[in-house]
């Protein structure tokens, strides 16, 4: 090999890398091609819901009142905003990997954390690091805010569990979907996703057995809220539409009015249903 050769080599590495980071920098500072108007607007409501929540939460603790407003519909369920995050993130990061998963066989997983990580580091991390600045606590109690686990661990900045949980989901599924992609193919993955969502309550049905003490609405939110392994149902139900999506797009093909209420009424149903039943189903009852 000539110098020039090994040096072109040596390079190539890099230039993909310094490429990967100007498309990320192009997508932080622009809307994604074939952005699609709806999801803008779900994700728009999820915002209202979720600001809504915590103005009224940080409100009535300082002033040690309950207000009237709290029954209002974009207040009383303000918590279901982030579970709608969840299924729109779910949805949206699926398509890209069932996509590159379909058309390649595999998925380039460095590149996708760092595409994905140029979308959120910046914003967030000058975030922290304001928060940082202006607290009085030491950069210890950060650790799990800059290192995505205060879902796991108490952090110093509120809030950061979901997108910590959502940090954990990039990582996770496309581990999951390379891996499973040597027993199976991508038509029949979508069974992994369902076992999965099936599995979710179990799960936290297990967490909570094994629980020894007093279930508070304390410990609940510790230990089934807050975990990625115990709160992933909104993630896998998106993951699970992406697929539809991609692999039989027919199935998502606009109908009729009237027809298009049938399974939104019959999926309400059911999650009321599910909600009634016990907390352990109450979050897959929200998909």
């Amino acid at each position: 090999m000539t110098a020039s050769l090994k040096a072109r080599h040596d390079v190539r590495p890099f230039a993909r890398i310094l490429a990967v980071c100007r498309e990320g920098t192009h997508e932080l500072l622009n809307p994604p091609v074939g952005n699609v108007p709806g999801l803008d607007a779900l994700r728009s409501l999820a915002i209202i819901l979720v600001v809504s929540g915590h103005y009224y939460g940080e409100f009535s603790d300082a002033q040690g009142i309950t207000l009237a407003i709290g029954r209002f519909p974009f207040f009383y369920f303000a918590w279901t905003g982030v579970d709608l995050f969840f299924v729109l993130s779910g949805y949206l990061i699926g398509r890209q990997l069932w996509r590159e998963l379909t058309v390649r066989g595999t998925i380039n997983i460095p590149r996708f954390l760092l595409k994905r990580g140029l979308r959120i580091w910046p914003y967030y991390f000058v975030f922290v690091a304001w928060s940082i600045c202006l607290s009085p606590k030491p950069i210890s109690k950060f650790l799990p805010d800059l290192f995505f686990l205060s879902n796991y661990f108490p952090g110093a900045v509120a809030g950061t569990w979901s997108l910590s949980t959502e940090e954990q989901f990039y990582i996770f599924v496309p581990v999951l979907l390379c891996a499973v992609s040597f027993f199976t193919s991508v038509k029949r993955q979508f069974l992994v996703i369902v076992g999965l969502l099936v599995a979710s309550p179990f799960i936290r049905y297990l967490t909570l057995s094994a629980y020894h003490g007093e279930i508070t609405h304390d410990v609940g939110v510790r230990i089934i809220q807050l975990p990625f392994h115990t709160h992933a149902d909104g993630l896998l139900a998106g993951l699970l539409l992406s697929w539809v999506s991609v692999l039989k797009p027919d199935h998502l093909k606009p109908l009729p009015f009237l027809r298009n209420l049938i399974l939104p009424a019959v999926l309400v149903v059911v999650g009321l249903l599910l909600r009634s039943l016990d907390r352990i189903f109450g979050l897959s009852a929200l998909h």
